[in-house]
């Protein structure tokens, strides 16, 4: 650095340039200052007394405090004040700051995709809704002091959890899941469960005769709806005998008994086509296609873009509730085709492989990496289905692994 500072060499690396921007603001407090160069032959004493404290082993106390510094006294650190805790933001506040995306290409890709809708003023971040002002993101603690007030507060009226999601997106406030987190909120609030309707079911019996029948029909409608014109039901034998006749003869109630009958193949394939899917959550053709039920059938233009717009300000819940429905139902199918594989147990000693997560595999080999990483030899099984494993050079892995993740690896 002497060379550099006297001029006779430049100065190309960016890290030198630092060292010297500082000395030369040192150099100007001292009267007189003379740099000279020790060659290497007579430095043999410094040289070599560093190197023995690197080599020498530290052996310190407890009493003793280690100060541990993670960047060099040359180099400033820009710090900014966000008013935001470790959670669910931090990812998109440090993208829209600093520019930092992770190193999986998709996460970083969707990581950019997310953050176009947010954005950060006075160190709070904001999300642009769908119709709506501009919706202030939530930590944990502040989510359940809003639900708190807009759902039992001053101006609360204890509504269910779709108009609570929309009053807290009009009144400017967002969270992930807030669906979610709006359901459970109502269904535990008390006064909510104090003061619920009653819901009317039919009794629990073990064995249904006639005289349960007219005593459940008198004691659940005829004394709580009054005396009803017409009786639908499935069951027949139960509403077939002679004194369920004899006790619709005496009063003014006429009973028509239903019958099941097997469905016809029409109908199978448009309950297929109809009903909700396990991997989805959604029909595939919803009834209301065809038939318009009271519910679109009395849906005005304006409400139905409110709708609309309230989705897509929980499209990001949806999505997520669709990727954890899509892995379960993998994993439910992957139990289906394997409850005939005769597995035998897995034994100390012997060479498994255990499988790269998104996290462990390296993002430069994309697709050509490999899936499974290098073989680990069981030492001690845990528990049932989890093992402890070592590697070929006899190091322990840190942590136990389930029989999930490995399989066996044959020489």
């Amino acid at each position: 650095m002497v060379n550099q500072v006297t001029g006779t060499f430049q100065i190309k690396e960016q890290r030198l340039q630092k060292y010297h921007t500082e000395i030369c603001k040192l150099l100007p407090e001292f009267d007189e200052c003379q740099l000279d160069q020790i060659p290497q032959a007579q430095n043999i004493e410094a040289d070599g007394l560093a190197k023995s404290t690197a080599a020498t082993k530290n052996f310190t106390t407890e009493d003793q405090s280690k100060v541990h510094l993670l960047n060099s006294l040359i180099d400033q650190i820009k710090v900014r004040n966000v008013n935001l805790t470790w959670d669910w933001r931090n990812r998109i506040a440090t993208y829209l700051q600093d520019g930092i995306l992770p190193n999986d290409k998709k996460e970083a890709k969707k990581l950019w995709m997310q953050a176009a809708r947010y954005s950060i003023v006075h160190n709070d971040l904001y999300k642009r809704t769908y119709g709506g002002p501009l919706a202030k993101c939530l930590d944990p603690n502040q989510t359940r002091r809003v639900l708190e007030e807009v759902h039992e507060g001053h101006c609360g009226a204890h509504s269910g959890n779709q108009v609570l999601v929309r009053c807290l997106i009009r009144a400017g406030y967002y969270r992930p899941a807030m669906k979610k987190k709006a359901a459970n909120f109502v269904k535990n609030c008390e006064r909510c469960q104090k003061y619920a309707p009653m819901i009317h079911q039919a009794g629990a019996y073990a064995q249904i005769h006639e005289q349960e029948v007219i005593a459940f029909i008198w004691k659940n409608i005829t004394c709580r709806f009054c005396l009803p014109k017409e009786i639908n039901c499935d069951n027949g034998p139960e509403f077939a005998g002679k004194k369920v006749a004899e006790f619709f003869e005496n009063g003014t109630s006429k009973e028509y008994c239903q019958r099941l009958t097997t469905p016809q193949a029409t109908e199978v394939l448009w309950a297929c086509r109809t009903t909700p899917k396990v991997s989805t959550g959604d029909a595939v053709i919803p009834v209301e296609v065809g038939e318009p039920s009271l519910r679109y059938f009395r849906e005005s233009g304006s409400q139905n873009d409110d709708s609309r717009r309230q989705e897509l300000d929980e499209i990001e819940e949806r999505r997520d509730m669709a990727y954890v429905r899509m892995v379960a139902h993998k994993q439910q199918a992957k139990r289906y085709y394997n409850k005939r594989a005769k597995i035998g147990p897995l034994k100390v000693g012997a060479y498994m492989l255990k499988d790269k997560t998104q996290a462990s595999k390296d993002p430069r080999e994309g697709k050509l990496g490999t899936n499974w990483d290098d073989p680990y030899k069981i030492t001690t099984a845990a528990s049932k289905g989890s093992f402890t494993l070592e590697t070929m050079e006899g190091k322990r892995l840190p942590n136990n692994w389930n029989i999930t993740h490995l399989r066996y690896f044959n020489f």
